[in-house]
């Protein structure tokens, strides 16, 4: 390899650490243009996404679209597109769409990064989720035990001052996402990671302490949806890791690092959370509440999407339109999500658009598992194991329009379409 090709080598893994790192920061920093917020991480994927689009054509037409699953989503976001015109706002519709578009160069930027370094690629997209999530564990847990943000203004982060300590008596923290939830959603990629990288027996000391962190952080951000697709998440991980044997020391050591991580998190929340706050934490953490998390909230606007999909069954009342039927509309919540991915695509793309995106997201699925299981590879299964977290997840949350689900899309199906890896 000559001076030239190092120097490109070392620019795209430079561009993958980047672009790794900026998902974790995906609401910061941010500034307004012409009416839009643009975010760090948006100008990023920008700029990728022109790059490939002048430099890489080659690539894209003989590589990207040759694989199932790159195929399935462009007839998905084809399907998507020729449906707007029948939904209830073409212009909402398309404002989604362009804002899909964005967080779409993510995935594609992983992919041709992914294939141009090849394995040390996904290594430096590994490392720099580890760096993002341990950012985000620094400034969760300062938020939580700080009740503040260091001395920085929560609006110059783009994130909420102090948020639930209304209802449950303490901050539940939310690093520099907009939401516990978005957090907790985020760590499952590098929890999973890690975990294969331990039981793989290439893990330090310094790399069990993060284990610990983002364990406890992860469940102290009170995530129901969080906890549920971890714990599914996990036992796929588990069921996955019989065929490897792995070694009985080295799993005492992750379970015993996940237990502390859950023992400081309760630790935590124990000396935080005040008198009658303890059952409003309670009636959080099991569904039960009223507040505007809780089942009985959560509950209209699931009858709002199913009547919405019964009105209109085959191609829905539009992308990105719920917020246009849905009662809950007010200031503070000005535009609502139904809480659930599966119901809320039926909902506004009806069973045409939601078939076409159920086929994108089982191949990758397929792909994946015949990937795993044919090289009995501790990452396949990380990977494996964190989709799965992910679809799990998203049966309590709403929303395509995130960059760091599209950039972990990006890599599981890289990997599925890899030939080797170490």
């Amino acid at each position: 390899m000559n001076v030239r090709q190092l120097k490109s080598v070392s620019y795209l893994q430079g561009t993958a650490f980047l672009l790794a790192v900026s998902v974790g920061f995906d609401f910061w920093p941010r500034f307004e243009l012409l009416g839009y917020t643009l975010r760090l991480s948006s100008v990023l994927l920008l700029c990728i996404g022109a790059y490939l689009l002048v430099t890489q054509r080659q690539w894209l037409a003989s590589q990207f679209l040759q694989r199932k699953q790159n195929a399935f989503l462009v007839l998905w976001l084809v399907t998507v597109l020729a449906i707007l015109p029948l939904g209830l706002s073409v212009l909402e519709g398309l404002r989604v769409f362009l804002g899909l578009l964005v967080v779409l160069m993510g995935y594609i930027g992983v992919q041709y990064l992914h294939d141009t370094v090849g394995w040390e690629g996904f290594v430096t997209i590994r490392r720099g989720l580890w760096l993002a999530a341990a950012i985000n564990v620094f400034i969760a847990f300062a938020q939580l035990v700080g009740n503040g943000y260091m001395g920085i203004a929560p609006e110059l982060l783009g994130i909420s001052a102090n948020y639930g300590a209304d209802v449950l008596g303490f901050t539940r923290p939310q690093g520099l996402f907009p939401e516990p939830l978005y957090l907790g959603f985020f760590l499952h990629l590098p929890i999973f990671l890690l975990l294969g990288r331990c039981l793989a027996g290439k893990a330090s000391a310094l790399h069990y302490l993060l284990l610990v962190s983002m364990t406890a952080t992860l469940t102290v951000t009170t995530s129901r949806g969080a906890y549920l697709g971890m714990l599914v998440g996990i036992v796929v991980f588990l069921i996955l890791l019989l065929r490897s044997k792995p070694s009985i020391v080295r799993s005492l050591q992750v379970a015993t690092s996940m237990v502390l991580g859950v023992g400081v998190a309760a630790l935590l929340l124990s000396g935080s959370v005040q008198g009658g706050a303890r059952s409003t934490l309670s009636g959080h953490a099991l569904g039960t509440d009223k507040g505007s998390g809780g089942v009985v909230a959560r509950s209209q606007t699931f009858r709002e999407a199913q009547r919405a999909f019964v009105q209109n069954p085959w191609f829905g009342i539009g992308f990105g339109s719920f917020s246009l039927v849905s009662e809950t509309v007010s200031e503070v919540n000005p535009d609502p999500i139904v809480n659930n991915l599966s119901l809320e695509l039926l909902a506004e793309t009806g069973v045409v658009g939601a078939t076409a995106f159920l086929l994108f997201l089982g191949s990758i699925l397929i792909g994946l598992v015949r990937r795993a299981w044919s090289s009995r590879d501790i990452v396949g299964v990380s990977l494996l194991a964190s989709l799965v977290a992910l679809s799990v997840q998203y049966q309590a949350l709403s929303g395509l329009v995130i960059v760091h689900v599209w950039v972990a899309l990006g890599l599981f199906v890289a990997y599925a379409n890899s030939q080797t890896s170490k």
